[in-house]
């Protein structure tokens, strides 16, 4: 473990850190230091995760700032991403020393406790619940109702028991579900109430920190995460450019209209059979066999997987991924740029995004290839615009 200080603080980092990866940890110190917001970026594969993971970290242990009433919550876009988050946790915590003396004062992480949050479709232990539950809507529902009766056993055990805490000291979703499954307590108001230095979870639970009402964010805030005004937390946002899309979702679900009408959902992939084909084509790569994903920019496995070393040693990308000109995002943009500039003015602004859109879809794409500094492979761009 290298240690090294970046304004005044004490960082602990797994190797000897890289000038931009410095640059990066200083500009988030910098941030926490002063108490201001950070809008942060870096290239894909250059440990933009692990930097983040260590300054902010570092800066609130050695400040004595990680206490119950102060803490870190870390979002990201979907669970395979937060997945990472806590497996790199765990890595930086398991790390060798040369000796037992150097572990305890120069590891840190290995005295963190964190827990991933999840909606109760992946907490939730109650089998008759589950089983008599077709929707997430309905689950939620039957759990309702369940614990209103007080008929769930996890749910009463839960209520019993003060000052829930964990044996994981960093635990993932299935290692929480395990371990409240083995104590007859309720996994998903543990994961909760439990009392941890870092609280990693999914952008969904933003909802009332972004809220813009906020009388009613102030009572969410308390209800979903137990925070008061005096509380202080840092909150790390990674991939932060699709809060653009969690907010324009979040317009769309406030609708509300009168009338039962006919409605045809986009059918979205499964994030538990996208975990299951990953695991699956990881085990091919790991006999020897040679194996081929295909994907579309802009997926779950396009954005945030990590598929370093043998994993992936060439990225194909064919065409640019534009937005179609007659999506619905492209449309609403067009009327709010001519709306709010003029059409001249409003045309190259839209452009502008237009272009830019699409080339962070590129690069989240290609970026699935070169994960550090060690690995290597191809990318093929195939397109004739590539050479415009």
């Amino acid at each position: 473990m290298q240690t090294f200080t970046l304004n005044n603080c004490e960082i602990f980092f797994p190797y000897d850190p890289y000038p931009f990866q410095k640059d990066f940890m200083h500009c988030i110190i910098e941030c926490l230091a002063s108490g201001k917001i950070g809008l942060l970026e870096s290239p894909t594969g250059t440990g933009k995760t692990l930097s983040l993971l260590c300054s902010t970290i570092s800066f609130m242990k050695t400040r004595n700032l990680l206490t119950r009433s102060s803490f870190i919550y870390y979002t990201s876009n979907t669970h395979l991403q937060l997945k990472q988050v806590s497996d790199s946790l765990k890595k930086l915590a398991s790390s060798k020393e040369e000796t037992k003396e150097e572990k305890n004062k120069f590891n840190i992480y290995s005295k963190i406790n964190s827990v991933v949050l999840g909606s109760k479709l992946r907490s939730c232990l109650n089998e008759n619940v589950r089983f008599y539950s077709s929707s997430e809507n309905q689950l939620n529902s039957r759990c309702k109702f369940s614990r209103k009766k007080m008929e769930c056993i996890y749910y009463k055990n839960f209520r019993k028991n003060e000052n829930i805490s964990l044996e994981t000291k960093i635990a993932d979703i299935e290692d929480c579900n395990n371990e409240c499954r083995d104590r007859k307590i309720c996994s998903y108001y543990a994961s909760r109430d439990v009392n941890v230095d870092l609280k990693i979870m999914p952008y969904f639970y933003l909802y009332p920190i972004l809220s813009s009402d906020k009388e009613r964010e102030k009572i969410l805030i308390k209800k979903k995460y137990g925070l008061t005004e005096s509380d202080k937390f840092c909150l790390i946002v990674d991939e932060a450019h699709r809060i653009i899309t969690f907010k324009e979702d979040e317009k769309i679900n406030a609708f509300r209209f009168k009338g039962t009408p006919c409605l045809f959902e986009e059918q979205k992939a499964d994030e538990n059979r996208a975990r299951i084909l990953l695991l699956k084509f990881r085990e091919l790569i790991e006999i020897g066999e040679n194996a081929i994903m295909f994907t579309v920019c802009r997926g779950s496995f396009a954005e945030g997987l990590d598929l370093g070393d043998k994993y992936c040693r060439c990225v194909v990308v064919v065409g640019l991924p534009y937005l179609t000109l007659n999506s619905d995002e492209y449309l609403v943009k067009k009327v709010f740029y001519n709306r709010n500039y003029g059409v001249y003015k409003g045309k190259a602004l839209l452009q502008n995004w237009y272009e830019q859109d699409m080339k962070i879809a590129l690069n989240q794409s290609v970026g699935r290839v070169i994960r550090h500094s060690n690995d290597f492979g191809i990318v093929l761009l195939i397109g004739d615009k590539f050479t415009r």
